[in-house]
């Protein structure tokens, strides 16, 4: 399906969820995943505290990093850190 992708597509990807390699966060894994994709962006609030492959380790080599607009969202609730 990647090599059938136009410029500018979209491709969503399955639940990684049961790869023994995503709740191990291991490395290998997170970067066949970002090689993938050319921005990887956390929208899952619910998941964020997870080391996970699709979580973490993605995140460590993928070109561009961003969080998308459900988790900025949740983050409002949170006080100010001070100082």
């Amino acid at each position: 399906m990647i090599g059938r992708m136009k410029p500018g597509g979209i491709l969503l990807l399955e639940n990684l969820r049961f790869h023994p390699e995503e709740t191990k966060n291991n490395d290998t894994f997170g970067k066949e995943l970002a090689a993938l994709a050319d921005i990887y962006v956390n929208d899952a609030f619910a998941v964020a505290h997870r080391a996970h492959a699709s979580v973490v380790a993605v995140a460590k080599y993928a070109k561009e990093v961003a969080a998308g607009f459900l988790m900025k969202d949740e983050l409002k609730f949170f006080p100010p850190i001070p100082g």
